[in-house]
C-alpha cells in the first residue's frame, strides 16, 4: 500500500513541527520500509527517498538533526501545542492524554506550551471562521433536498 508524496508530506510529516523531526521520521520510515520482508513496497521506498532528498536539498545540515536538548524540548512544545489546539477546535477541550503530556513538561516549558497553544488555537479558529464565511448559498445543499430519498 503506497501513499502519495503529497499525502505523506502533508499529513504524516505535518504532525512533526520541526525540520529535524520530519527528517528523523523519514529516516525511521525508510529504515522500517527496508527491513527484510517478503515484499518491499518499492513505490513507497522511492517516495521516501525523494522526500529525504528534498529535505536535504532545502535545509542546512544543522537543521536536519536535533542539535541539543533545547531543540528537542522545542519540538515537544510545538507538537503538544499543535495537538492541543486541534483538540480545542474539534472538541472544545484538551484530551487527558495531551494534558498529561503537557503537565510532564518543566514549568517554564509548560507555560510556553500553553502560550503557544492559545496563539495557535486563536489562529486556527480565525482560519476556520474565515473558511465558513466564504461558503456561498450555492455551495450548500438545500434542506428540502436533504430529506428527499
Amino acid at each position: 500500500m503506497s501513499v502519495s508524496k503529497f499525502e505523506y508530506t502533508t499529513f504524516t510529516l505535518g504532525a512533526y513541527p520541526s525540520v529535524a523531526a520530519k527528517y528523523k521520521k523519514v529516516l525511521d520510515d525508510l529504515a522500517e520500509a527496508n527491513l527484510p520482508t517478503f515484499k518491499k513496497d518499492k513505490e513507497f521506498i522511492k517516495m521516501l527517498e525523494l522526500v529525504k532528498q528534498d529535505l536535504e536539498k532545502n535545509n542546512k545540515k544543522e537543521e536536519l538533526a536535533f542539535q541539543n536538548e533545547h531543540s528537542e524540548i522545542q519540538y515537544w512544545i510545538g507538537r503538544l501545542s499543535k495537538q492541543a489546539s486541534i483538540e480545542l477546535i474539534s472538541n472544545a477541550k484538551v484530551s487527558p492524554d495531551t494534558m498529561f503530556k503537557i503537565s510532564c513538561l518543566p514549568t517554564v516549558d509548560l507555560v510556553e506550551c500553553v502560550r503557544k497553544t492559545t496563539i495557535l488555537t486563536s489562529q486556527l479558529n480565525a482560519l476556520v471562521q474565515q473558511a465558513e464565511k466564504s461558503v456561498q448559498d450555492t455551495d450548500v445543499v438545500p434542506l428540502e433536498r436533504m430529506n428527499d430519498n
